[in-house]
């Protein structure tokens, strides 16, 4: 008994292909059951049923297929002023909206940047994605972290109830 039921962790080592603008998907490409993914080994997810990936373009929208309340967790390193932030909505490829209260932003480059919100599923099958927040004025890149290591973005979920 008890302990979590769904969860995901996702994660993409190194830099996105190109600059991420106002309100565009973070790429989480490549992305399988496993950990990491064989085919691409800077990518990689664990996963139960009940969150679905591989949607909207690149792999970069989730699925949560049952209505709950949700822990979602993010974390990045970028190389500029910037904000991220969760957009989700009922249909993937027309009508994901950010949800202001996830915005997270900072004004001092190459560091980390992140947060962790309750998203309320009210019905089943929300779509999420994490974007580069509609607000920002340009474009954000991932940065290193330190000299030698690549940046790591990370997206956790776990139902919570």
């Amino acid at each position: 008994g008890g302990g979590l039921t769904e969860y995901a962790q996702f994660y993409r080592i190194g830099t996105q292909p190109g600059t991420i603008t106002a309100a565009q998907s973070f790429t989480l490409d490549g992305l399988t059951n496993g950990f990491p993914n064989p085919a691409a080994p800077t990518s990689g997810i664990i996963k139960t049923d009940g969150v679905t990936t591989n949607l909207g373009p690149a792999g970069s929208v989730i699925q949560l297929t049952n209505i709950g309340k949700y822990e979602i967790t993010f974390n990045s390193i970028i190389s500029s002023d910037g904000a991220m932030s969760i957009a989700a909505g009922t249909n993937y490829s027309t009508n994901l909206v950010e949800l202001a209260y996830t915005v997270v932003g900072r004004t001092t480059a190459a560091t980390p940047i992140g947060g962790t919100f309750i998203v309320d599923v009210a019905s089943a099958g929300l779509y999420i994605t994490l974007i580069a927040a509609i607000g920002n004025s340009a474009a954000i890149q991932l940065a290193t972290a330190g000299t030698t290591n690549s940046g790591v973005t990370t997206l956790s979920i776990k139902k919570i109830a």
